[in-house]
């Protein structure tokens, strides 16, 4: 298995863990919590061993291995590593073992991996939003994964806080909570960063259950274009685009955790 855990994370360069957690007593009958872990430390593989940091089962220190036990494989709430200077996502999936009486699988632990997102960081700055447009990526929750304003990311601020300080806040806030719950937005608004009128796309994106938003402001957009329908199916075009290999890039993580464990 640990050679199993050293080869995944070499062959993804992105990636800046990946281990296996046990359920108690589940490694060996006198050992009750087992859990290596491969991570990238100044550029070199370091191997730990999470159990002897912190008990993993606990609630609070070890949400990445109690939620896909209780649900399932699952993409955990992005966070940003302050001792890597890199905005994380973690993937967790739970693996079995078969009860000799029931024959049936019960639960023994998880596989997880820890994925940068400095992928998704260059997808973005790749879409073209014209002179003044931007786009960001929003966490489940409403967090700001990806933006323009590095501040917003590092600081974990959502998306809730930043229409606080728009003018009519209520406009966008419903229509935030509807695109955070899967929703395609597509609205006019009055940008609070600049006080222009804006455009402000949302789309869901179900891999990850999060939501990749796009800002124009409407003037750029109309300045020298003949069809407004015209440029907004070139958005809707790049978009696509985008969606496309964000999907290659988040697949692969997906079956990379899985399939190579």
């Amino acid at each position: 298995m640990l050679e199993r855990l050293k080869s995944t994370i070499e062959q993804n360069p992105n990636w800046f863990g990946v281990g296996a957690a046990y359920a108690s007593y589940t490694y060996k009958s006198q050992i009750r919590l087992y859990a290596p872990y491969y991570t990238r430390k100044q550029g070199k593989l370091q191997l730990l061993q999470l159990e002897s940091f912190y008990d993993y089962t606990q609630p609070g220190k070890g949400d990445w291995y109690i939620h896909p036990l209780a649900s399932g494989s699952v993409w955990l709430e992005p966070h940003f590593g302050a001792a890597t200077n890199t905005l994380l996502a973690e993937f967790s999936t739970p693996f079995y073992r078969l009860n000799p009486k029931t024959k049936k699988n019960i639960p023994s632990g998880v596989v997880f991996a820890n994925y940068s997102l400095d992928g998704l960081k260059n997808l973005m700055n790749s879409l073209k939003l014209g002179k003044t447009g931007y786009g960001f990526i929003l966490s489940k929750k409403g967090t700001f994964i990806y933006s323009h304003r590095e501040d917003w990311v590092k600081e974990q601020k959502t998306i809730f806080q930043i229409i606080s300080q728009a003018y009519k806040p209520e406009k966008l806030r419903v229509p935030a909570q509807k695109a955070l719950k899967g929703s395609k937005i597509e609205m006019d608004f009055q940008n609070p960063l600049t006080g222009q009128s804006s455009w402000i796309f949302f789309e869901p994106i179900p891999t990850t259950s999060w939501t990749l938003s796009a800002v124009f402001i409407q003037d750029e957009i109309l300045l020298n274009t003949k069809s407004l329908h015209h440029k907004l199916l070139l958005i809707n075009l790049q978009i696509i685009s985008f969606f496309f290999f964000l999907f290659i890039l988040i697949f692969r993580a997906y079956k990379g955790s899985v399939r190579s464990l």
